[in-house]
């Protein structure tokens, strides 16, 4: 059995049958025996373990980078949590778009895109540090909320303040820097790595 688990060729965690349980490591060989577990030549047929990893995970960094799930073992019983995180952000979105629209329209789209780049900024950049799963929720959700203000309402702000004949240039600058960004972004993960 130790020989069986302790086998190279098993380093795929996919190909594991059972990646967030591990084997009692009291099992006896008169249990093995008593379960006919005693010419098994692949971990499929082995009975499936009954415990949950108490040891932790370990994660492949070679290939890839950690992230945030992985930094905090959000996986089996914890794997909800992406999910949660990504829903809320999305939903933050939604929220921010009326939200933010009401407040644009009270008091103007400047100062509205400054506070909403604000929020941006220092919910992001504070969802960086935190490590409590519910803070980092109520982070994501506030980036959320100004996410569409932010990518959208300068856009506004240059067809209201520019002229039929002047646009061009100020909204595909505009255009461009998205772009930019965009393909930076893979760059500076990659140079930066974690």
């Amino acid at each position: 059995l130790s020989k069986l688990l302790n086998d190279t060729t098993h380093d795929d965690p996919v190909k594991l049958p059972y990646t967030c349980h591990q084997f009692d490591p009291n099992v006896t060989s008169a249990y093995l025996v008593s379960h006919e577990v005693i010419n098994v030549t692949s971990l499929e047929q082995l009975p499936k373990p009954g415990l949950d990893c108490v040891s932790g995970w370990q994660y492949d960094t070679y290939h890839m980078f950690s992230t945030y799930t992985s930094e905090h073992d959000w996986v089996c019983s914890q794997a909800w949590r992406p999910y949660v995180v990504v829903t809320l952000f999305w939903i933050g979105n939604t929220v921010g778009s009326w939200l933010w629209g009401i407040i644009s329209d009270t008091y103007g789209r400047r100062p509205t895109v400054v506070a909403s780049l604000a929020v941006y900024g220092v919910a992001g950049l504070t969802s960086i540090f935190i490590s409590n799963f519910y803070w980092f929720t109520v982070l994501r959700f506030l980036v959320g909320t100004s996410h569409h203000t932010v990518s959208h309402l300068p856009f506004v702000l240059v067809v209201e303040y520019c002229g039929l004949e002047s646009r061009v240039v100020p909204l595909l600058t505009l255009m461009i820097s998205y772009t930019v960004a965009s393909i930076l972004t893979p760059v500076l993960a990659y140079v930066v790595w974690d």
